[in-house]
């Protein structure tokens, strides 16, 4: 499949050493001088849980600030991630899909991350959460290679630190509004300051995106059904400050999506077609790919993002205590046109041959290699996903997450500040339901549930729907030491523990009318899991099923300080990512993923 979102692969090459060129920058604005000296400022960065300057990370880490993230109008991951090399983003599918790739590590649906996304100290793991409206922000960290020993679980890829700005003892507020072509809308505004001077501040901050898209549905009269989004959040940050010791960081987030989704085409891969039929479309070049958008189905993306945290920060003689806690629950859902019309799944239906009579006596003809005829099938129509007609069935997909978790660090620095230490533990309760319903398309739109019998319109035709399960534990800990003024060496190491169960939510005895195992000519009368298939299935149930995984994540690092604005590195480490179960919960669990790296810049 192709979709029309252009992505950026830079893979860097791996390497055991590096040099890392930098720390001081030219300041924003410099006053000149008798001497035309230039006025320097150092990066702090918190790649690794403390605030240090880059010069000191042994990694490889692209770090942009907050005049880059004004300059540039950072305002989603997207704008970010198209100002860093060897990055990218693809989100075509829906709002709660969004993969990042990070060095050729990439995401899975339906999985999660393979990269640990961080703000304002506190980690995110539903992958859905990446998709939000970045407000105060004040600097963006990309790490790339594993972090596992840091940040553990699924950030085997790299890590996403981000900033935000607390209020302060200045009341401020501010507002911005935007408007461009494709009736694109952005407003967006806040209220910070004092509520108890030098105590207790409050920041209040509201947006709300709304755009018509890029592409049109050429069968629907061009309307804008494609990759139209509108988006609305409410922020609020209540920071407080009891004492010089003691801070509270307490943020909460509700935000709703209303968009498209499935900005896909089919593109064909088939040179036996292309020969023999002497049309190059059926072998085309993805880039040269013409979109054209021909759904019978107006696509509707639903997401309500709810999120609550906590950070407690405690300044001990010997060292500082974090304590943090997160609550998040996403739901995401979507409907759109089904792919059933490449597979002649419903040939046989009446509404699909109906509707494919129709269109051809109406002369509504189909991009190229496919065309249309007076009746479904092969060789009278070649049908793609996605066409104007109800062959392609209907798709109704869920994916709500719900998650709690808290972590405890303690850390510090002894010996003359020459060793550094922390130590610490995690936890993590998370709930997920997945469903994929594909629907016969009977002309009356989608039924936006998991199971519609089939008496009623739109009814289930295959279904998978499934619950998981998966508590998470971990301890970790950090040694730095400086042997000299130059050279300094660290080691990290992390040991997770998941424990995931499934359970599966499709009802055992109910059957399809046209889908079957031995088709074609599809007849129908199979149950509406695959999972389900009485070849691999013999007992016709699908019990519970549990795993566990265990493993132990190190990174060893040197650093060594050539020059003031000169450093060279080396590391070594671990990235684990478990394994998981697949949506029918028949199969074995996929397997998990460990892979060592060495570092490159």
């Amino acid at each position: 499949m192709a979709n029309p979102i252009t992505t950026r692969r830079l893979l860097s090459s791996v390497g055991s050493f590096a040099l890392l060129v930098g720390g001081p920058v030219l300041a924003q604005e410099t006053q000149p001088t008798a001497d035309s000296n230039t006025t320097l400022e150092e990066i702090v960065v918190t790649a690794r849980r403390f605030a240090e300057s880059i010069q000191d990370v042994p990694a490889t880490v692209s770090v942009i600030d907050g005049a880059t993230i004004s300059d540039a109008g950072v305002e989603r991951a997207e704008d970010f991630i198209s100002l860093t090399a060897g990055v990218s983003l693809v989100n075509a599918a829906e709002a709660g899909d969004t993969q990042v790739n990070i060095r050729g590590i990439n995401g899975t649906r339906d999985a999660e991350s393979s990269f640990a996304f961080v703000m304002d100290g506190i980690l995110y793991t539903n992958p859905a959460a990446f998709n939000r409206e970045f407000t105060a922000l004040q600097q963006i960290e990309i790490l790339k290679g594993p972090q596992g020993a840091i940040y553990g679980r699924n950030a085997a890829a790299g890590a996403i630190v981000v900033t935000t700005r607390k209020a302060g003892n200045e009341f401020h507020a501010s507002g911005k509004a935007s408007y461009a072509e494709d009736d694109t809308l952005f407003l967006n505004g806040s209220v910070e300051g004092p509520i108890i001077e030098d105590k207790l501040f409050l920041r209040v901050s509201a947006d709300y995106r709304e755009t018509d898209g890029f592409y049109r549905n050429s069968f629907q009269d061009n309307r804008p059904i494609v990759d139209d989004f509108e988006n609305w959040n409410i922020n609020a940050r209540l920071f407080a400050e009891p004492t010089d010791r003691l801070s509270i960081d307490t943020k909460v987030r509700y935000g709703e999506v209303t968009a498209g989704a499935i900005t896909f085409n089919a593109a064909f891969e088939i040179p036996a077609l292309a020969d023999a039929f002497n049309q190059p479309l059926f072998f085309e070049d993805v880039n040269d790919h013409d979109f054209v958008f021909q759904a019978s189905i107006d696509p509707l993306n639903k997401q309500d993002a709810l999120e609550i945290s906590s950070k407690v920060d405690y300044a001990f003689d010997f060292g500082d205590l974090t304590i943090w806690s997160l609550y998040s629950d996403i739901d995401n859902s979507f409907s759109a046109d089904g792919t059933s019309g490449a597979f002649g799944f419903f040939t046989d239906e009446q509404t699909c041959q109906d509707s494919t009579r129709e269109l051809f006596e109406q002369g509504v003809t189909l991009p190229g290699p496919q065309f249309l005829g007076p009746t479904p099938g092969f060789p009278t129509s070649l049908l793609g996903p996605y066409t104007p007609t109800t062959c392609d069935g209907t798709q109704f997909q869920v994916r709500n997450q719900s998650d709690f978790s808290i972590e405890a660090r303690l850390s510090g620095r002894t010996m003359g500040e020459r060793l550094t230490w922390g130590i610490g533990g995690y936890f993590l309760d998370l709930k997920r339901t997945v469903g994929v319903n594909l629907g016969i398309d009977t002309g009356d739109g989608v039924t936006r549930e998991l199971f519609v019998p089939q008496d009623q319109p739109n009814p289930t035709e295959q279904l998978l729907h499934d619950r998981f399960n998966t508590n998470v534990y971990a301890v970790f800990g950090e040694l730095g030491y400086d042997v000299t003024d130059k050279f300094v060496l660290s080691f990290a190491g992390r040991y997770d523990r998941e424990e995931r169960t499934v359970n599966n939510l499709v009802p055992t005895d109910a059957l399809t009318q046209f889908i079957d195992f031995d088709g074609p000519p599809f007849t129908g009368g199979a149950p509406l899991n695959p999972g389900l298939n009485p070849l691999i299935n013999p007992e016709g149930k699908i019990d519970e099923r549990n795993r566990n995984f265990n493993q132990f994540q190190p990174k060893i690092s040197a650093t060594y300080h050539l020059t003031p604005g000169l450093t060279a590195f080396a590391n070594w480490g671990v990235g684990f990512k478990s394994g998981g179960f697949n949506n029918q919960a028949q199969k074995p669990p996929s397997i998990p993923r460990s892979m060592p790296s060495l570092a490159a810049p």
